[in-house]
């Protein structure tokens, strides 16, 4: 069997990955028959060879390719710009992955093959060639107006009860990172126990996490979102944060990025880029995700405009303030 999951929000993504895992876990032999491959690195006889092979001591052996889509599309486009015009467009497959889509048939019962990747367009080459052979999930965040729903949907799931308008409040000071709103929903559990959550609550919450609120920032900067950021730096000044230290928080995770690109560019693992970075779990996978929307390049343009924002308070040219707000729309609009 074949699954997708894909969409732009790496936290959905984990969650539709999770419950397959769980769904498919019937004997608690799975951990031992999992497979995770780059798709990045590896080819469609090493998938399929993979999927060959029999679960040791269980009924399912599953094999999680990461990234593979991105490679593909690439490879599908360079293909069609070698092509003749007077081609015909029926001779377009899936390329080196076209045994793999030939394949996906006749695959082992015990085998579950799972594609996991970021915001694969529907154009893509691979994807049109297995849509009609999957069973596809895509995983987009909700919108601003349907956050709350989402967060009271996410709470009930987790047993926790939200009074009034305790769920609009959360998404209003914590933002749309959906991993950030689940670690405080979790935390609003842990605090109130049986009882419900009330405004208060999630103010006091809110309050306690005051650092996580630069961590965000960067995120929304990064990941061209000016409104939220501008949201969010408001928040970082009304609060009292210095912007020198605001601005240090961005400056590093754009440094974090130029080292991350390299990395990748040269064929590193995400276990390597964390290590060098010692960085794991969720804010390795933020930054894993992040570091593909930016050449290196890009991210030299971004320290050039950091280093002009600096400049411009020395030399008077703005206040403090001001050059951060200029700066923070700057960066967010040009990855945007």
């Amino acid at each position: 069997m074949l699954h997708i999951i894909c969409g732009p929000e790496p936290f959905l993504r984990r969650e539709a990955l999770q419950k397959l895992k769980a769904e498919l876990d019937t004997d608690g032999s799975l951990q031992t028959n999992t497979l995770v491959l780059d798709g990045r690195q590896t080819t469609a006889q090493e998938i399929m060879g993979a999927c060959d092979t029999a679960p040791f001591l269980g009924e399912k052996r599953l094999i999680i390719v990461e990234g593979l889509f991105q490679g593909a599309g690439r490879a599908g486009r360079a293909k069609r710009s070698r092509k003749s015009a007077s081609e015909p467009e029926a001779e377009a497959s899936a390329g080196p992955w076209q045994p793999l889509v030939d394949y996906v048939d006749r695959m082992p019962p015990s085998s579950v093959l799972v594609l996991v990747d970021g915001d694969v367009p529907s154009a893509n080459p691979l994807l049109a060639a297995l849509r009609g052979k999957a069973v596809v999930e895509r995983c987009a965040a909700p919108g601003r107006r349907d956050l709350p729903l989402w967060i009271g949907q996410r709470a009930r799931a987790i047993g926790l009860k939200l009074e009034g308008r305790s769920a609009r409040l959360l998404a209003d000071l914590t933002g749309d990172d959906l991993w950030a709103l689940s670690s405080e929903l979790e935390k609003l559990k842990a605090y109130a126990g049986d009882r419900a959550v009330r405004e208060d609550d999630v103010r006091l919450l809110v309050s306690a996490a005051r650092k996580q609120m630069g961590y965000l920032l960067a995120d929304a900067v990064v990941e061209g979102k000016p409104a939220e950021a501008m949201r969010l730096l408001h928040h970082l000044l009304e609060q009292g944060d210095v912007p020198g230290v605001i601005l240090s928080t961005i400056a590093g995770r754009y440094r974090r990025l130029a080292i991350a690109r390299e990395m990748m560019d040269a064929g590193a693992t995400g276990h390597a880029i964390g290590q060098r970075l010692q960085m794991r779990e969720y804010a390795l996978e933020r930054l894993l995700e992040q570091a593909p929307r930016y050449s290196l390049p890009a991210v030299r343009a971004a320290y050039d405009r950091l280093v002009e924002a600096e400049l411009d308070v020395k030399r008077g040219v703005y206040d403090e303030t001001l050059s951060l707000e200029l700066l923070v729309q700057d960066l967010a609009a040009a990855s945007a």
